[in-house]
C-alpha cells in the first residue's frame, strides 16, 4: 500500500511531535491490540466467541490502520527508509524462490 504524500506528511508532522521512546511505546501498544482482534476474529470464525466475524474484521482494519500509522512513524524517525525497503526486496524475493522449489517439487 502507498500512502498519498499529504497523508504521509500528516504521519510525520505527528512523529515530530513526539520523542521516539514515546513512539515505540506506541507501535508496541498498537501491535498488541492488532494481535488480539486478529485472535478474536479467529474465535469468531470458529463461533468461539459472541462477537460476529464482521466486527472482528473492522476491528482488524482498524488496527491495521494504528499499526500502518506508527510503523511509518517509526521510520521516518529513525530515517530508514531506503534500508528497509531494501530488506523488503530482499526478502520477498527469497520467499518467491523458495515458493518455485516448492512448486517444482509438487
Amino acid at each position: 500500500m502507498v500512502l498519498p504524500r499529504n497523508t504521509r506528511e500528516k504521519i510525520f508532522e505527528v512523529a515530530e511531535s513526539y520523542n521516539i521512546e514515546t513512539q515505540i511505546d506506541v507501535l508496541i501498544e498498537e501491535m498488541s491490540e492488532l494481535t488480539k482482534a486478529l485472535l478474536k476474529n479467529r474465535r469468531a470464525h470458529k463461533g468461539q466467541t459472541k462477537e460476529s466475524v464482521r466486527n472482528t474484521e473492522q476491528s482488524i482494519i482498524e488496527e491495521v490502520a494504528d499499526v500502518e500509522i506508527m510503523i511509518q512513524q517509526i521510520i521516518y524517525l529513525f530515517e530508514i527508509e531506503d534500508e528497509v525497503l531494501e530488506i523488503i526486496e530482499s526478502k520477498l524475493g527469497r520467499q518467491l524462490e523458495r515458493i518455485k522449489k516448492q512448486n517444482i517439487k509438487k
